[in-house]
């Protein structure tokens, strides 16, 4: 590795490609800054694994990195169904809480969050499997919502709902993302990023269960949807550091204002004095080809002379 100096810290986030000793002693002496442990999937004995292979890896090339653990915080999913349901345009839907049965006469699945149908109104949009599918509701009761196809696709087996502009409420932290920190902070984990952060209470829940596991990692909290970008500043104002997280925000907000919504967030926590990570889509071509797109160059390029501190790579690396 050259010995210039960067500004710009580069994240990569570990998966079956680059999870080995030598894989991660490749990325250290690449560039790599600091390693992300995506728990959305992740076992703690793979963390602890994990951990083990980076210290190894750090030490043999003879450079530091740090490790943030990315928990998954709160979501809401469909339940299982025995194949994907086809869906499309001007066809109803309905979703179901779990403790509820399908009234049958359309096409349904069950979801995993009970105050669903408290949270939306009749007119609220419902995106399926990160946007793909979009619906509107037009009718709901206390334990379903109806909604009308507006875009067709195939629904499957715990596919991702998204619902622009509704404050879910569900908790910042769940069950899982404790269990995962008190594993991550065995190991000695550096930074913890929080998913969906919509206020800047969701970082002082997580500050507060840091301290009492006697952790001093650092919170990185992802926006990722309206109330975060709506609370930036008391967020900013909280939290250690940000991400804009560009998938699920992509999604909650319209496309054409996530890059003015980029530009300032990053202008916000410059002002702050605040570190803030571009992450998503940086690269995603490079996950089946050898060179990155003009596009996807600019885009980095972008966030560099935008003053980003670090730029995240997800499935590139994985």
């Amino acid at each position: 590795m050259s010995d210039y100096f960067r500004h710009t810290k580069i994240i990569a986030t570990l998966g079956p490609a680059t999870e080995s000793k030598e894989m991660l002693a490749k990325l250290i002496t690449a560039g790599v800054d600091i390693l992300r442990l995506n728990m959305a999937h992740a076992s703690h004995q793979w963390v602890k694994d994990a951990m083990w292979f980076i210290r190894e890896a750090s030490s043999e090339v003879g450079r530091h990195v740090a490790v943030m653990m990315d928990v998954k915080g709160p979501e809401i999913r469909t339940g299982v169904v025995d194949s994907p349901i086809e869906v499309k345009t001007g066809d109803r839907f309905e979703f179901h809480i779990e403790s509820a049965t399908a009234t049958g006469d359309v096409p349904a699945v069950s979801v995993n969050y009970p105050g669903l149908p408290n949270d939306l109104e009749v007119g609220t949009t419902v995106l399926v499997d990160s946007g793909i599918i979009r619906m509107r509701v037009f009718e709901k009761d206390d334990s379903r919502v109806r909604c009308e196809v507006l875009t067709p696709g195939k629904i499957g087996s715990k596919r991702h709902l998204n619902l622009p502009g509704v404050y879910v409420n569900l908790p910042s932290l769940t069950k899982k993302d404790e269990d995962d920190l008190a594993a991550g902070v065995e190991v000695g984990i550096d930074f913890v990023a929080l998913s969906f952060v919509r206020q800047a209470e969701d970082i002082r829940i997580l500050r507060r269960y840091l301290d009492k596991l006697g952790s001093s990692a650092k919170i990185i909290a992802k926006i990722e949807d309206q109330a975060g970008v709506r609370n930036m500043h008391e967020i900013i104002a909280e939290a250690d550091g940000i991400m804009v997280a560009r998938g699920d925000l992509g999604i909650e907000i319209d496309y054409h204002r996530l890059p003015l919504v980029q530009t300032e967030m990053v202008a916000a926590c410059r002002d702050a004095g605040k570190p803030v990570i571009i992450a998503t889509h940086l690269l995603e071509t490079m996950i089946t080809s050898p060179m990155p797109t003009r596009a996807e160059i600019s885009d980095v390029s972008n966030a560099i002379r935008e003053q980003a501190d670090a730029v995240m790579l997800s499935g590139e690396t994985t």
